[in-house]
């Protein structure tokens, strides 16, 4: 039996796998929020959820369906590089599976929110006690995965791989761009190992961070949005939605990265709107999006406005000298954190540049 990487097939387990994790995240805040949470609705939700997943990639998607072999036509280059990323995907993996590294924020809040929940039964608001006041109140859709993997085995064995599925889609979407871009199938492979061999994801990516997280749903939005820019979908559309749900679901820093990507959406949304599927009007579709989006990470700053009055709370929103959202934290005290760069200092753009790999930087150049 062989495999065939065909590039719709592709497209529909990534769609599949944003779906999936979608459906996790959306179901895991709604039980937390009701204080439904237990050990055995959040066994049996995550299993269900895994079983729908295994079956729509074997079944619905054709992924194990006697196709054209994979490395066939003298593709030995394509053979080496595919076995590299499962090498490395596993080696993974195999690393957060009862991992023993932890970074200071893994411990102070991103496994201690996990575990607080897990105890406490219900999705509450977790006071950070030994850092930053801002965690607390930060959107926490990688934590809400955590917490799912914790409460199987009520224990933090499993805690360390919440990160896993986000680098799935992002290993998935970076080739899927590159194929909807017109790239080889060996440039395909070579940008996603290339992706997972920056150092910090290769490192957060077995520990209990959401950076990697953050940066694979970012690319994920981005073959969708090409598809949609060529001819509209509805599920394309609806995935693209999921997918930035789950992006600013993760860190609030999202809303500032994605806010390019949500201009173009609505760009792309409206240049289609003669073309979209179904009678629905453009409000309509952009009401269903925002609908999603909210589901699957925005409610995080829907419950911040309505227990303090600030989506971003506990950071000041100014707009000029008007102020938008009272907070503690102003610009002026923000100005004065450790970790402030400026946006005139080279010096600190440069070691940004450099720590993510000076071989990766030149590469995309």
């Amino acid at each position: 039996m062989t495999v065939h990487l065909d590039d719709e097939r592709m497209i529909k387990i990534l769609r599949g796998s944003v779906a999936a994790l979608a459906c996790l995240v959306a179901g895991q805040a709604a039980l937390g929020f009701l204080g439904l949470w237990g050990q055995g609705s959040a066994s049996a939700w995550l299993l269900a959820l895994v079983v729908t997943a295994v079956f729509f990639v074997t079944v619905r998607a054709g992924f194990l369906s006697i196709r054209q072999p994979l490395f066939a036509n003298r593709s030995s280059w394509e053979a080496g590089l595919a076995l590299a990323l499962a090498v490395a995907f596993a080696s993974r993996c195999g690393s957060a599976v009862g991992g023993e590294l932890f970074f200071y924020d893994a411990i102070s809040y991103h496994l201690h929110f996990a575990s607080s929940w897990m105890h406490t039964g219900q999705l509450e608001i977790v006071p950070t006690v030994f850092g930053d006041l801002a965690p607390a109140y930060g959107a926490s859709n990688v934590e809400l995965v955590s917490h799912a993997l914790m409460t199987v085995l009520h224990s933090a064995y499993l805690a360390q791989a919440a990160q896993l599925p986000f680098l799935w889609i992002g290993l998935l979407a970076l080739m899927s761009t590159v194929r909807e871009l017109g790239g080889t199938r060996a440039g395909a492979l070579a940008a996603a190992l290339a992706f997972l061999m920056i150092w910090e994801v290769w490192l957060q990516s077995a520990i209990a961070m959401v950076d990697v997280a953050l940066a694979s749903l970012f690319v994920a939005m981005l073959p969708f949005l090409i598809r949609l820019w060529r001819s509209p979908s509805r599920r394309d559309l609806v995935s693209l939605s999921l997918a930035l749900g789950l992006f600013v679901g993760t860190k609030s820093l999202a809303l500032l990265f994605g806010l390019p990507l949500l201009v173009a959406g609505a760009w792309i949304l409206w240049r289609q709107r003669d073309c979209l599927p179904g009678a629905a009007s453009l409000v309509g579709w952009a009401g269903f999006c925002l609908s999603l989006v909210i589901a699957t990470g925005g409610f995080w700053y829907l419950r911040n406005w309505i227990v303090t009055g600030n989506p971003i709370f506990p950071v000041e929103v100014q707009l000029g000298p008007l102020v938008l959202f009272d907070g503690i934290y102003t610009p002026a005290t923000m100005r004065e954190w450790e970790w402030h760069y400026s946006v005139w200092s080279l010096d600190d753009f440069a070691r940004l540049l450099l720590s993510a790999g000076i071989g990766f930087v030149f590469s995309g150049m």
